[in-house]
């Protein structure tokens, strides 16, 4: 059973008054959710509604982002440059203005400068960037003098300035004061100028949405609060601007405002100058410098990640070179064997849980770095590469023992990983592996923030990654298989999921070895649906769909749904 505080609170409770920081509405406020605090876990972060805007207020004071880390300030550092950090999703809303390699930039909240400095480097415009958390020092003595450890205010030079980008990716929602802060930044625009801002979006804050994602955007304790988008558009529009473009990309919302008109272009055509940043921009790190040495880390990663799953082959074989030199393991000496799988699970397994433990001797990317590595293989050498995906999740679990937010890359591919080790059980006839992996996956998804670092996959995920294994091989083998696993799933648990999930098996079993449906099965894991409780949110009616289409189709057969999700190729 999982901790009840680890789990999102969507209960109803009694209404707060309190005065809305974004549209200034005074009144009764409607809690929505509460979730378990980043910082102080064994407490609750309550979230608020303002039923004025549709944002949502954080109900207690908040702290500082870098305290992610209970204030252990170089692993937090070494985490942002080599995993955390979204480094496209910072560059490519203010690189998206149609004339932005023709503009000049000042960043506010710029983190440790990264956007500055490709800013500067790539499209070699004049940047300046301005944060008061300590990683931005950091960032100064790596990147260059152009960033500035502290607030605007506090920099003469730049409040004599005018730019004709001004641009605050996640930071409004940490400010006490979203207006005045709008107001600063809109002083130091040009008279073509551009506002850009990013932040999370209240509208993702919802049951059926993914829990994990839901924790990572509400980040208890550290938002203040969570613009809506009409709410975020009225707050520009009262700060005097006429054009204002607000669009929701899933759990974020970015906006542009100016008082001129602007243009814009796709987010595609800036990826190239992105991608050459990547590749080119440790060129010009100081040597000697533990967060230089990060931050190369990262890049060789990043650069090798892109270029991988967008099937660019141009500079691949070198871009894998050096990642695998750089973003395994943190000590040299061990960088000749670095690319063996099965050493570095030894070490992994050494290892003690944490971000601490981990650091002191991997790469925080080392996770993705292992997913990528077996997706390289496996097509050529699938049990190397089974190698790598178990690497991936040992890694996960050591980094991410206690909150998703150590790795949520690395939680996110950590479900791809487990796709591919679910099909190796099928290839070596492993049933018994098979149904607890299956019963595993089923109570990740009834009780998601109690998985690995809090993070499970959707239950429509869960749904089509079963589906992926009941497809599996074809044949009348396969079909005596699928009935094996659903026996073992009947005797590991006695949960209606579980049952549910014995009785699709043992109906696609019996329908791959004898051309027939087995009507019992089906009938059994109907029964079972009906009795689903509550908790299950949406798995309860995803079941029932699932087992109506079941019995729906004449030759029923998991192949469509195989091609339309995963593509004919989808053991890779």
């Amino acid at each position: 059973m999982a901790d009840p505080v680890a789990r999102l609170d969507w209960s109803i409770a009694p209404a707060v008054e309190r005065v809305c920081p974004i549209c200034g509405t005074a009144g009764a406020k409607t809690p929505v959710v509460a979730a378990p605090h980043l910082e102080r876990r064994s407490e609750r972060a309550r979230f608020l509604r303002c039923g004025a805007c549709d944002s949502l207020l954080h109900d207690g004071p908040i702290v500082a982002f870098e305290h992610i880390q209970e204030g252990d300030r170089d692993v937090f550092l070494r985490q942002y440059l080599e995993s955390t950090a979204g480094l496209w999703e910072m560059f490519w809303p203010v690189g998206c203005v149609a004339d932005a390699p023709e503009r000049s930039l000042l960043e506010l909240g710029c983190g440790f400068g990264i956007t500055v400095d490709l800013w500067r480097r790539s499209l070699r415009q004049t940047a300046y960037g301005c944060d008061p958390a300590e990683y931005a020092a950091a960032g100064r003595r790596v990147l260059g003098e152009h960033i500035h450890p502290m607030l605007l205010r506090e920099v003469p030079e730049l409040m004599a300035q005018q730019f004709d980008l001004v641009y605050a990716s996640e930071v409004i929602e940490h400010v006490d004061d979203p207006a005045a802060f709008v107001a600063e930044a809109s002083a130091r625009l040009s008279p073509r100028g551009v506002l850009v801002l990013t932040t999370p979006a209240a509208e993702f804050i919802a049951r059926e949405n993914d829990p994990a994602t839901v924790q990572a955007v509400l980040a208890p304790g550290f938002h203040a609060f969570l613009f809506s988008a009409r709410a975020l558009e009225g707050l520009l529009r009262r700060q005097g601007f006429g054009e204002v473009v607000v669009e929701r990309h899933n759990e974020r919302l970015i906006a542009w405002a100016a008082h001129t008109p602007f243009a814009r272009v796709g987010p595609a055509e800036r990826f190239s100058v992105y991608l050459d940043y990547l590749a080119r921009a440790h060129e010009v790190l100081p040597a000697g410098d533990r967060a230089a040495e990060a931050f190369s880390a990262g890049l060789a990663f990043r650069n090798y990640k892109e270029r991988l799953l967008r099937g660019i082959q141009p500079g691949l074989a070198e871009a894998r070179a050096r990642a695998q030199a750089l973003a395994l393991v943190v000590s040299s000496p061990a960088r000749g064997a670095a690319a063996d799988p099965r050493a570095l699970l030894e070490r992994v397994a050494a290892c003690a849980d944490g971000p601490r433990a981990f650091g002191e001797q991997l790469r925080f990317c080392l996770p993705q770095m292992a997913f990528l590595e077996g997706q390289a293989e496996a097509a050529q050498h699938p049990e190397r590469a089974r190698a790598w995906f178990r690497l991936m999740q040992l890694a996960t679990e050591r980094l991410c023992a206690h909150t998703a937010l150590a790795g949520p890359e690395a939680t996110a591919f950590y479900w791809h990983a487990e796709l591919h080790r679910l099909a190796g059980f099928i290839e070596s006839a492993d049933a018994p592996a098979l149904a607890q992996g299956l019963v595993q996956l089923l109570e990740t998804v009834e009780t998601p923030l109690a998985a690995i670092g809090g993070a499970s996959p959707a239950p429509e995920a869960a749904w089509a990654m079963i589906e992926q294994i009941l497809d599996g091989i074809p044949g009348a083998e396969y079909g005596a298989f699928l009935e094996l696993v659903a026996q073992g799933v009947g005797r590991q648990s006695d949960s209606a999921e579980a049952a549910v999930l014995s009785g699709l098996c043992g109906a696609v079993g019996r329908r791959l070895r004898t051309g027939q449906g087995d009507l019992d099965a089906l009938g059994r894991a109907q029964a079972a649906a009906a009795r689903l409780a509550d908790r299950s949110g949406r798995l309860r009616p995803l079941i029932e769909q699932r087992l109506a289409a079941e019995q729906a189709r004449a030759r029923p057969s998991f192949a469509t749904l195989r091609e339309s999700a995963w593509g004919g190729d989808w053991r890779r």
